[in-house]
């Protein structure tokens, strides 16, 4: 689980998901834009209100606000690598730009 967050973290840092060795880096908004229209293509139309609705209540809350945006700084933490080995965020930044997925 805690691997799973550390993931999401980075890709919503950088906003960007590289593949192939950074030789071919691809938005991750694209990726969800092409999502969605394939969704908005293919479910039923109880499907889509439903979801929909889950969208509107989360932007009623308030919290979309309060979320780290794309170039916001993110606080230093520690979470173990997918060796189980601790490992902070700014370490990682050391190297580079960092990818939460």
């Amino acid at each position: 689980m805690r691997a799973l967050l550390l993931s999401l973290i980075y890709t919503l840092i950088s906003g960007y998901s590289a593949f192939a060795g950074d030789s071919h880096v691809i938005k991750v908004q694209d990726i969800l834009d092409k999502k969605k229209a394939e969704f908005s293509a293919k479910a039923p139309e109880k499907k889509k209100s439903d979801y929909e609705r889950g969208i509107q209540l989360v932007r009623d809350s308030g919290v979309e606000k309060a979320a780290k945006q794309v170039g916001d700084k993110a606080p230093n933490f520690v979470l173990p690598n997918a060796l189980g080995e601790d490992v902070t965020l700014y370490s990682l930044l050391k190297d580079g730009p960092v990818i939460l997925t």
